[in-house]
């Protein structure tokens, strides 16, 4: 049965082994997207080596897309707070709910301190019986 330390050795065999399978795909493909990129350049080469022909339709049909930069706004060199990120501005009515929802949070937070604090008070209260008074209840 193989042991622990056969098991960690053949497992980084297998990881070596895998890496330079995954190095040699990657080599692989960049090769022939190179090659690739080389043929399609090739097709639009004329007769002497330096005299090439016009892009190909797609490559024009690209350049002439608008770019990212184009699209977007020009950028507001103000520092307010954009309309999309302002709080709108609530109503009498909405206001008086606010306040009445956090009274009733209020009062109810203060209602639970008072009992917690009543609670560890009834704890400090009830503290274990020492000396005379604990002899005393032990004997009954």
């Amino acid at each position: 049965m193989p042991t622990r330390d056969d098991k960690v050795a053949r497992a980084d065999l297998l990881l070596a082994r895998l890496h330079s399978r995954l190095y040699r795909t990657v080599n692989a493909i960049r090769k022939v997207d190179a090659q690739r990129k080389r043929l399609l350049d090739k097709q639009y080469v004329g007769a002497g080596p330096d005299t090439r022909q016009q892009p190909p339709p797609e490559r024009k049909a690209a350049a002439a897309l608008p770019k990212v930069a184009d699209t977007l706004p020009a950028p507001d060199d103000s520092l307010d707070i954009p309309a999309m990120f302002r709080r709108p501005v609530l109503s009498p009515a909405d206001q008086a709910a606010k306040a009445a929802i956090r009274a009733e949070q209020a009062d109810r937070a203060k209602a639970k301190r008072a009992a917690s604090k009543a609670k560890a008070g009834d704890a400090l209260a009830k503290k274990p019986l020492t000396g005379k008074e604990a002899l005393a209840a032990i004997r009954g």
